[in-house]
């Protein structure tokens, strides 16, 4: 795995929405002969983008001077209800069905989106209808065998069932968060697909071998915590923290994990970030990552282990993408209203989440263990990940958490420590966080992997498109099952992965 960036930068030179289009690739669209044969041969050929699989096309392809391919593919991707009859019409004309399915086909493969191709080839295997007809009709039918729209959650939650009543410990009243028909329908699919997903039968969206750090060129505003005014005060945390006692904590803990490869730049989110930077272009791609990736994956963390924070994180983001102020709250002032997917402590880090956004980001002097959380994964790897875990090598059984004009002083031991191994301050407080806590360690980025592969079976897209929706539209990501009744499915590297 890569301790830097590639060398490689699949951002250079691409058009802000990331399409190249088909001017000068030289090859021949079909003309005669079997179409399904045809097809299969043009879409073996060259592809657009800067990836040679997997590349989904842009929502409209540029306006002006279509090419004659564009033209094709935006006749058979109807977006209003007029676009759609006529597409119909069309499909049951001879010989014009035959051509929306090569159309079709060409396009899925090019696309990896093997669904649409098997659409398009079971419409050439059928007279009088078109694979673009059976492709927007086929999910009507699976919806209502599964009991749950993937068309809806592409872009919306489950919605959550009635609060069931219940009284407190303390005689306080609140609402539970229910469970109705559709979503034990949706949970229990949300089990099979994670079944699936443990026992390795799926092929990760990014190659977790390869990942590398983000740009830590792209960072804006302060990068480090500020120390006490007073350097007396910095000098009392320096003794305390920085006993023989606890660096040989710190260092068992590093030597516990460090063979384990998944232990290893746990941080490294660099391409997550070339992604939203080919979706939303440089300037916005890097404020995407920052904000709404970085800084919320820091605000949402408390109690959590990384895919529910992560899970967390996007759902706020998709709430103020809906114009939401705040966190949905039921009529005793509880989250029953919040989907059952997105599980976890919610009040208190959902409304941290609306306090980061709302302020831009997260201060250093006062959220220094959040905004050390967000630096490393904005590829800044000074400072220090100071949290509870953490804090068993520097105060057992003491404080679950540094005070803010400490905690520079905790995170110059990481540093001083991670210098004489050799590596920059979180790549020693990664490996030392899975060593204090007896894991083998899962990095951020396989948490996204599955995220991804769940949220595609759930919702029928390729891992591609659901990673654009995510980036371009706040759209929903998905977790893994959660309580229903007793069933769970985990790992034992996420039983014991957890609250970072």
């Amino acid at each position: 795995m890569h301790r830097g960036r590639p060398h490689f930068d699949p951002t250079q030179d691409l058009p802000e929405d990331g399409w190249n289009s088909f001017q000068g690739i030289p090859h021949q669209y079909p003309t005669e002969g079997e179409p399904l044969q045809l097809s299969m041969e043009y879409g073996a050929g060259p592809r657009p983008g800067p990836y040679q699989q997997g590349y989904v096309y842009p929502e409209r392809a540029p306006e002006e001077d279509p090419s004659l391919w564009q033209s094709m593919r935006r006749a058979v991707e109807p977006e209003s209800g007029a676009e759609m009859a006529g597409l119909v019409g069309a499909s049951i004309a001879p010989g014009l069905g035959e051509a929306i399915d090569v159309v079709d086909f060409i396009a899925g493969v090019q696309d990896a989106d093997w669904s649409r191709s098997a659409w398009a080839a079971g419409g050439l295997l059928l007279p009088f209808v078109a694979g673009s007809t059976l492709r927007k009709v086929g999910p009507e039918i699976f919806d209502k065998a599964q009991g749950f729209s993937q068309k809806y959650l592409r872009k919306n939650y489950p919605t959550p069932a009635p609060g069931a009543p219940k009284v407190g410990a303390r005689g306080n009243e609140y609402l539970e968060r229910g469970i109705d028909e559709p979503n034990e329908l949706f949970h229990a699919r949300r089990t099979e697909i994670q079944a699936d997903i443990d026992a390795g039968n799926y092929e990760p969206h990014f190659d977790e071998a390869q990942r590398y750090y983000a740009d830590e060129g792209l960072i804006t505003g302060p990068t480090r915590v500020p120390d006490p005014a007073k350097p007396a005060t910095k000098q009392k945390w320096l003794d305390k923290y920085g006993t023989p006692e606890t660096r040989a904590r710190l260092n068992a803990a590093y030597d516990a994990a460090i063979e384990s490869g998944d232990a290893v730049d746990w941080y490294a989110m660099g391409q997550l970030q070339d992604e939203a930077i080919e979706i939303l272009g440089k300037e916005e791609g890097a404020e995407w990552f920052a904000r709404k990736f970085a800084d919320q994956m820091a605000a949402t963390t408390a109690k959590a282990d990384p895919t529910k924070n992560l899970i967390k994180a996007s759902y706020g983001n998709w709430l103020r993408r809906q114009g939401a102020t705040g966190i949905p709250l039921d009529e005793l002032g509880g989250v029953s209203r919040v989907p059952k997917p997105v599980e976890g402590m919610l009040a208190g880090p959902l409304k941290e989440g609306f306090q980061v956004a709302e302020a831009g980001g997260l201060a250093p002097a006062t959220q220094a263990k959040g905004f050390s959380f967000s630096q490393n994964f904005q590829g800044n790897l000074d400072p220090g990940t100071v949290d509870e875990q953490m804090m068993r090598l520097f105060d057992p059984g003491g404080k679950s958490a540094p005070l803010n004009t400490g905690y520079s002083a905790a995170s110059d031991v990481l540093a001083e420590e991670a210098a004489k191994r050799g590596v920059r301050t979180s790549q020693f407080q990664d490996v030392a966080w899975a060593g204090v806590k007896e894991s083998e360690g899962m990095p951020m980025i396989r948490h996204v992997n599955e995220a991804l592969e769940r949220t595609s079976r759930l919702t029928g897209q390729t891992t591609k498109q659901v990673l654009r929706n995510w980036i371009k539209n706040d759209a929903p990501l998905f977790a893994m099952a959660g309580l229903l009744g007793t069933g769970m499915v985990r790992s034992q590297n996420r039983d014991n992965y957890v609250e970072r």
